[in-house]
């Protein structure tokens, strides 16, 4: 049996699906763009200073916190991994930090606050979204498409 949202609290669920849909958009296109790295593109200067590793790093770290504030138990990453690792163990990282945030902001624990979790959601975004212009990767004609129809 499902409880009936009114007011504030389902202006709340509203919004709170509204980013969900946003970041899941842009997970896939930093996901897309994350493929066409390679080691020298990972060392290469990003957009706004220090290199892609680095900007991938604080994406990792930020979503693990995304999650955990969220209520799900989430590994820290191995710092010297995001710092020195293969492509593909940032990589994984990276994917698995991701999905662990999206994770959280789709399965609120009960008691949790809606409202909280918005704020969340919206700071998620926020990294999402500087991290992708971080990397500074020309977007392929699928990511453009989806820019079209989910606006960011």
């Amino acid at each position: 049996m499902t409880t009936a949202l009114h007011g504030p609290l389902q202006a709340a669920s509203s919004e709170l699906s509204t980013l969900v849909e946003r970041a899941q958009a842009v997970t896939r296109r930093l996901l897309l763009a994350m493929l066409e790295l390679d080691d020298d593109a990972l060392a290469a200067p990003a957009a706004r200073g220090a290199t892609r590793r680095h900007v991938l790093a604080r994406c990792v770290l930020e979503s693990e916190g995304t999650a955990r504030s969220l209520g799900l138990d989430v590994p820290h990453s191995s710092i010297e991994v995001l710092r020195h690792g293969a492509l593909v163990e940032v990589v994984d990282a990276v994917t698995t930090s991701l999905g662990s945030a999206l994770a959280s902001l789709t399965s609120l624990p009960p008691g949790s606050g809606m409202h909280a979790a918005v704020g969340i959601a919206r700071e998620h975004l926020a990294t999402l979204q500087e991290t992708l212009e971080d990397l500074a990767m020309p977007q392929s004609g699928a990511a453009q498409r989806d820019e079209e129809t989910v606006a960011v």
